[in-house]
C-alpha cells in the first residue's frame, strides 16, 4: 500500500540546488507519540495518587465523626459510660470535631454525675423508708404488747400466772433477750425476782435471786430512787451487776413499778446489742410498767 511520507526540503543558493530530505511519517512522528504516551501515563499516575490521598483524606476526615455518631447512639441507647475521642491533627478530628467531641464528653460526664446522685437520693430514701417501715412496725408491736399486757391484767388477778406471762409477752413484742419483774420485800430490803422469760432466768428464780436496794445494779438503783435506769453499754456502766446466768447481755434497761407513788418493784429488760434501748423504748416499757 501506499506509505506516508514526510520531507525537509533546504535551498542552497550557491549551487542552485533544493535538498530534500524524505522519511516514513510514522518514523518521524514517533518522538512525538512516545512523549505523548509518557505525559498520559504520568497524568494516570498523577491522577492515581490524587485519588488515593483523596480516599485517604476523605476516610481521616469522616473518621471522627463516624465514631462521634457511634458514641450518640450508644447514649441514647442508655449507655452514658462510653466517651468519644477528643484527639486532633492530621490523621485525627479536627480541631472543632475535637471540640465537639469534648463538649460532648463532657455533657456525658455531668449526666451520669447527675445520674449517680439522682440514684444515690433514692437509694438514702428508699433506705430512710426502710427505717421509718421498720419503726412503724417496731412502734405497732408495742403497741400490741400494751394491749395484750393491758388485757392479761383485766383477766388473771393471780400473780404466779400473770407475771410470767407479762414477761413472756414483752420479751416478745419488743425482741428482748430477758424480761424479768422483781418485786420489793416486806421490808423493802430486796428486789425480788418473781418472773422472767429467759433460760438463765429460770435459774435465777429456783436459786431466788435477789438484789439488794440502792446497791446492786440497775435493778438496786431503780427501785431506791423509783427512776428508770438505762445502760448502753452494760460494761461501762458502773451500776451494771455482771449475772453468769445472762452472759449475752450488752445493754439494760430498769423501770420502776409504783403503786400510788410507792415503789413496789421494777420491770428489768435487757438485750444482746449494745444501745439497743431508746427513749421510745424507756417510754412504753413505762406505760407498761403502770399498767
Amino acid at each position: 500500500g501506499t506509505m506516508l511520507q514526510s520531507a525537509a526540503a533546504v535551498s542552497m543558493p550557491e549551487a542552485s540546488w533544493t535538498l530534500v530530505f524524505m522519511q516514513p511519517q510514522a518514523a518521524f512522528l514517533e518522538p512525538v507519540r512516545q512523549q505523548t504516551q509518557y505525559t498520559l501515563l504520568l497524568a494516570f499516575l498523577v491522577a492515581g495518587f490524587a485519588v488515593i490521598a483523596l480516599i485517604i483524606m476523605v476516610r481521616a476526615l469522616t473518621r471522627p465523626i463516624r465514631s462521634l455518631t457511634q458514641v450518640a447512639e450508644k447514649v441514647a441507647m442508655g449507655d452514658i459510660n462510653v466517651k468519644a475521642d477528643v484527639r486532633t491533627g492530621f490523621f485525627a478530628a479536627p480541631t472543632e470535631l475535637g471540640t465537639l467531641a469534648l463538649a460532648f464528653n463532657v455533657m456525658n460526664t455531668r449526666q451520669r454525675l447527675a445520674r449517680d446522685e439522682l440514684e444515690a437520693r433514692v437509694d438514702a430514701r428508699t433506705s430512710d423508708l426502710a427505717k421509718a417501715s421498720e419503726q412503724m412496725r417496731h412502734r405497732a408491736m408495742q403497741l400490741q404488747a400494751v394491749s395484750e399486757v393491758a388485757r392479761a391484767i383485766a383477766s388473771e388477778q393471780d400473780l404466779e400466772r400473770l407475771l410470767p406471762l407479762i414477761t413472756r409477752t414483752i420479751s416478745e413484742r419488743f425482741g428482748f433477750y430477758h424480761v424479768g419483774i422483781f418485786l420489793l420485800d416486806e421490808v423493802n430490803e430486796y428486789a425480788v425476782l418473781r418472773a422472767a422469760n429467759s433460760a438463765g432466768g429460770a435459774r435465777m428464780l429456783a436459786r431466788n435471786h435477789k438484789l439488794r436496794v440502792g446497791q446492786v445494779g440497775i435493778i438496786g438503783f431503780v427501785t431506791s430512787q423509783g427512776q428508770p435506769r438505762l445502760a448502753l453499754d452494760v460494761g461501762k456502766d458502773a451500776f451494771f451487776f455482771d449475772n453468769p446466768d445472762l452472759p449475752l447481755t450488752r445493754s439494760e434497761i430498769g423501770i420502776p413499778l409504783k403503786v400510788r407513788g410507792i415503789v413496789i418493784g421494777a420491770l428489768d429488760a435487757q438485750s444482746t446489742q449494745p444501745s439497743a434501748f431508746s427513749q421510745d423504748d424507756v417510754d412504753m416499757l413505762s406505760i407498761l410498767a403502770d399498767q
